[in-house]
């Protein structure tokens, strides 16, 4: 039976930031919570990008993925078997979402 995440967890946050910081490295990384405690949206803005609006990534992670998940390698894992950094940059500005 799936584990239900009731709350997304700091250490969910610092895993994902952690892997975007090196999947998309000198970029600056922002993150949100969405609906409560239901998502997280992270926003990459690309180094270099002087014009704001340009390079953007968008990764809403819900609490599905999270509940996946229940330890640090296994969302490790679970963000570099789904590729995430790769669809993030085939997408452009469209949001990737994980559920």
């Amino acid at each position: 039976m799936q584990q239900v995440v009731t709350r997304i967890e700091a250490w969910h946050v610092d895993e994902v930031r952690m892997y975007l910081t090196r999947a998309f490295v000198g970029s600056r990384i922002e993150d949100y919570p969405k609906g409560g405690d239901l998502a997280h949206l992270f926003v990459i803005t690309e180094a270099g990008v002087i014009d704001q609006r340009g390079a953007r990534h968008h990764l809403l992670v819900t609490g599905p993925f999270f509940a996946r998940h229940t330890d640090r390698t296994a969302l490790r894992q679970g963000l570099r078997t789904a590729d995430v950094a790769t669809h993030l940059e085939r997408v452009g500005e469209r949001t990737v979402e994980l559920h």
